[in-house]
């Protein structure tokens, strides 16, 4: 009996089950949308899989043996289990694709990452998108705990594991921000080198860490110092207000680098190269949601590019 049962198919169960509801060939082939005489033969095909007879058949009724019977109630059964199956694929498909978590530390966004969850948003309106306020080391613990989907980081997180990939979107100068009666101040551009004996301003706290463990690297991997001497403030603007009374140096990405000030001058620095910012996601990990994130944020750097050979 196992052996015949292997050769009896989904759609065998479903047109047993559609005769057996209706107790009529002609109304179960209607609603099959399947030939009568064609339904009779997978119907028979069934009994011989089976090995029992499951219908009595007559030309004025169809009725079901107690045979017949004990084989609906189970065959109930099994297509009620397969739309659960069907049904929760097809969820957990919709929640792939209807849901993308962003870690990103807000206070020091890439303006191109501000615009692509915008362009997602109006692309996708009914998307579950949460955006989660996290320091780069933050951002990547959760990245490696799964608890978002895709994060914002220079090329030199790269190390962050081997199941990460970082996808390069955009690249950031970066500029030497001093008082306009810094010394430095009457040049157009600066070396990092010049640097060294200067009193550096930098972000303090642990949602600062990330950052400045960032600059320490860059003065570190391009000149081969540390600085010494260190003054640190609470924000971004503390840093700012410090360096525009002539407390400090600070070095900020462009992107984060203030507007035209009285008080601040913006230098170029020469011999830093422009770091690459990454989208880093997990390999294993890539819903139809991060696909089409990252496919916007190519089409960001598409136009950068053409600008740049231009």
């Amino acid at each position: 009996m196992p052996n015949k049962l292997m050769g009896v198919e989904i759609r065998h169960l479903r047109y047993f089950d559609a005769v057996a509801r209706h107790l009529s060939f002609s109304r179960a082939s209607d609603e099959l949308r399947v030939a009568q005489p064609a339904l009779s033969r997978q119907i028979k095909d069934v009994e011989n899989f089976v090995g029992v007879k499951l219908f009595d058949r007559t030309r004025a009724r169809v009725r079901l043996t107690s045979a017949g019977a004990a084989f609906k109630a189970q065959v109930e059964k099994i297509l009620m289990q397969v739309e659960i199956a069907i049904t929760a694929a097809q969820r957990a498909e919709k929640e792939e694709t209807e849901e993308l978590v962003i870690g990103n530390d807000w206070r020091m966004s890439h303006p191109s990452v501000t615009a692509a969850v915008s362009a997602m948003r109006e692309r996708h309106p009914d998307l579950s998108l949460t955006l989660m306020d996290l320091t780069m080391p933050e951002q990547v613990s959760a990245l490696k705990e799964g608890r978002i989907h895709v994060g914002f980081l220079p090329m030199s997180r790269a190390g962050i594991g081997e199941r990460m990939i970082g996808m390069p979107f955009a690249t950031a100068r970066m500029n030497l921000v001093v008082s306009c009666k810094h010394p430095l101040a009457q040049k157009t551009s600066v070396k990092l080198r010049e640097l060294e004996d200067e009193q550096w301003l930098m972000m303090d706290g642990t949602d600062a860490h990330g950052y400045r463990s960032f600059v320490m690297r860059l003065c570190k991997e391009f000149c081969g110092f540390s600085p010494r001497r260190v003054r640190r403030a609470r924000s971004r603007e503390g840093v700012l207000n410090l360096a525009a009374v002539g407390e400090g140096v600070c070095l900020l990405a462009d992107f984060m680098s203030p507007g035209e000030s009285p008080m601040l001058k913006i230098l170029p620095v020469e011999d830093i190269k422009p770091v690459e910012i990454c989208a880093f996601y997990a390999i294993d990990q890539q819903p139809a949601a991060l696909r089409e994130f990252l496919k916007i944020l190519r089409e960001m750097k598409a136009p950068a590019l053409k600008s740049a050979k231009a």
